[in-house]
């Protein structure tokens, strides 16, 4: 299937054949993330105030019916809905959400929106291409309910990690741009950018230690675990000097 022979499958609704008890959440979700996101680009061409305000409450209430699809999920497979990727991207994409509309709640620069939605629409889009079912056995390494709380929080972390992504593409091009289009500051793109790694990076490493308690030992030979763990480490170290920087501007 293609790409947007996908899009529209999801979009129609026809996931739910599948027989997933989730999938008509998960459409309706994605039907409002979609909404929200054409909204934003409407935003980022006019600036006109309402267009933002009701594309940001197409995104709540996405969040909203897509936490009532995890809900439903769970409720259905009888564990914590991480056995696969489609779960995992679907957590991913719910956790963007949450972190957007919290730091949305802070700052109030809607323009960011315009560069966190599509992510988030990419990524349920990635979901639906994926196997998605409910009753799909736990894998060994899964077996486990360190494992359980370590899939949770690196989910949950690459969640806020994909909205300082976006910030961060934001921060490149008002730098390019030198502001000159009258979009968001890039200092106040600098400090959004810090809050969202300050959700993430917490999170992702206390996620990156429960695995290491679940196994015994943090470095392992798979490369991927190897190069988390190197990825803490160093951020561990840059982490806190800019956290000094941010203290002391203040």
């Amino acid at each position: 299937m293609s790409f947007f022979g996908s899009v529209g499958t999801v979009f129609m609704g026809l996931k739910s054949l599948t027989g997933a008890p989730d999938s008509p959440y998960f459409t309706v979700a994605f039907a409002l993330y979609l909404i929200s996101f054409v909204l934003f680009v409407v935003y980022g061409s006019g600036r006109r105030e309402p267009v933002a305000k009701t594309a940001i409450w197409a995104m709540a209430l996405g969040g909203l019916v897509h936490t009532a699809a995890i809900g439903v999920r769970w409720n259905a497979a009888g564990h914590i809905p991480f056995t696969n990727m489609y779960e995992y991207a679907n957590i991913m994409a719910w956790m963007a959400v949450v972190s957007f509309l919290m730091i949305l709640r802070r700052y109030y620069r809607p323009l960011i929106g315009l560069a966190v939605s599509p992510l988030i629409v990419v990524l349920i889009v990635s979901a639906s291409m994926l196997p998605n079912d409910v009753h799909s056995q736990l894998v060994p390494a899964l077996q486990s309910y360190w494992l359980h709380i370590h899939v949770a929080l690196a989910a949950i972390g690459e969640g806020a990690f994909l909205v300082a992504t976006a910030v961060s593409v934001m921060y490149l091009v008002a730098i390019r741009q030198k502001n000159r289009d009258g979009g968001v500051s890039i200092e106040t793109l600098e400090e959004i950018n810090y809050k969202a790694l300050s959700i993430g990076y917490p999170l992702f490493t206390i996620g990156a230690l429960f695995a290491g308690n679940r196994h015994g030992r943090y470095f392992h030979c798979s490369h991927c675990r190897n190069g988390r763990i190197c990825t803490c480490i160093g951020s561990s170290c840059r982490h806190p000097g800019r956290f000094s920087i941010h203290q002391n501007a203040y």
